[in-house]
């Protein structure tokens, strides 16, 4: 299997990488589960037998590991070999299986509700210089969003292997360091109030392995396949583990440079790579709904050519997804959307949001939204008895006179009679 140096103008001091890490590049001729297919068979089998038993084999996300699984046992199936599977994991799990952790992991739930209680037990005029107005102790919802923002802060310094402090000392003598001093002041408590239950925060816990080279060595090797985005904490657990490490690329050999020694992507040599895309490959769309609409056409013209999980739909803005999926619906075509669908998106939720809503206002406006929601219309043409045609030969315009929309009190009497038949 190919190796590839690190070079120095690439390396970090803070990056020690080994030369042992193994690279294999897969072309992208294929799709890259495919290829990867290709490269366990050959490294793993011997006669009948594909034994991955001691194997690890890291994915970027879980639907890619099941996939994986489904294509070697495909293969193993049709090849007639006995296949020994691979453990499957995904990459943000990784570290987990490098150290040994000392305190039982506090869940986000937790680690949320110790934020709230580090921010309201401290004084205002600690918190100043933060907030624009502190909330009182009675908002715990306000409370709620302010933790939800320090420690998705928190996470996003530490998957980098720094905190609060670290930042507040590269802004000394600037404008901002007092903030972040204060940051820091809140991060400590914060954790001190996990310690106290006995708990470890989980981003906290892999610095520390990593500061007191407490990552142990691995028998078994480590297979990455497809994993470029490796943040810096993943990156120096590789680098510990480097002779055990392959890392399976889906780009030719060709495009090496483009990838660093731990086969992460090189920003700087993709942002000035030339794409060759013909003026005829650009559809250009107005709206969303015009967008999906194309988007049906083109799908449509690939039908003939490519299955469904061969074909990736690339989505610059996260709030076109909906109409997206609304439009392939209508053609029986669903699409996935990688990070998932939020609970508060879900029609359950839609409507207890609604509800809430208009128990929380009760005006015609929060009243309008809950009956406009399309599952609650749906019920309502079933169950609701109101007038929906004029009668006796009466215009709409009249009939709307003669009958004025009901008060939303009086329609809830009305689903309220209507419910027995739910």
């Amino acid at each position: 299997m190919a190796k590839r140096k690190s070079k120095s103008e690439s390396a970090s001091p803070l990056l020690p990488f080994q030369s042992g890490v193994q690279l294999a590049f897969l072309g992208w001729n294929r799709p890259v589960l495919h290829s990867a297919v290709d490269v366990l068979l050959a490294r793993y089998s011997k006669g009948k037998e594909w034994d991955m038993d001691q194997v690890l084999v890291v994915l970027p996300g879980s639907m890619a590991s099941r996939r994986l699984q489904v294509l070697m046992a495909e293969r193993a199936a049709n090849d007639r070999l006995i296949l020994r599977p691979p453990r499957f994991l995904t990459l943000g799990k990784l570290p987990e299986e490098l150290y040994q952790a000392k305190w039982p992991f506090a869940s986000e739930l937790t680690q949320g509700m110790a934020w709230v209680d580090v921010l309201r037990s401290t004084p205002a005029e600690e918190l100043q210089p933060l907030l624009f107005e502190v909330p009182s102790s009675e908002q715990l919802s306000v409370w709620m969003d302010l933790a939800k923002l320090l420690g998705n802060l928190h996470r996003e310094l530490a998957s980098d292997l720094l905190d609060f402090k670290d930042v507040a000392d590269q802004l000394a003598g600037t404008a901002e360091e007092p903030r972040w001093r204060i940051l820091a002041q809140l991060q400590r408590r914060y954790l001190d109030v996990l310690h106290e239950a006995g708990l470890w925060d989980i981003q906290s816990a892999r610095r520390f392995a990593l500061e007191h080279g407490e990552v142990a060595d691995v028998k078994h090797d480590v297979v990455l396949v497809g994993t470029v985005d490796l943040n810096r904490a993943q990156r120096q657990f590789l680098a510990a583990i480097a002779p055990n490490v392959q890392v399976l690329i889906g780009a030719p050999e060709s495009f090496g440079e483009g990838f660093d020694a731990d086969g992460t992507l090189r920003s700087s040599f993709w942002q000035g790579l030339e794409i060759p895309i013909a003026e005829e490959q650009i559809h250009v769309r107005t709206t969303a709904t015009e967008a999906a609409g194309e988007l049906s056409v083109q799908l449509a013209k690939l039908g003939q050519s490519r299955g469904v999980r061969e074909i990736t739909v690339g989505v610059p803005d996260p709030t076109l997804v909906p109409a997206l999926q609304e439009t392939l619906a209508q053609s029986q075509v669903h699409l996935r959307y990688g990070p998932g669908v939020s609970i508060f998106s879900t029609p359950p939720l839609k409507i207890l949001l609604a509800i809430e809503d208009y128990l929380d206002d009760g005006n015609i406006e929060s009243f309008s939204n809950l009956v406009r929601i399309p599952w609650i219309e749906k019920w309502l043409k079933i169950h609701a008895k109101l007038p929906s045609e004029p009668s006796d030969g009466a215009t709409g315009a009249e009939q709307a006179n003669a009958d004025p929309i009901p008060l939303p009190e009086t329609f809830l009497n009305t689903l309220e009679i209507g419910r027995a038949h739910v």
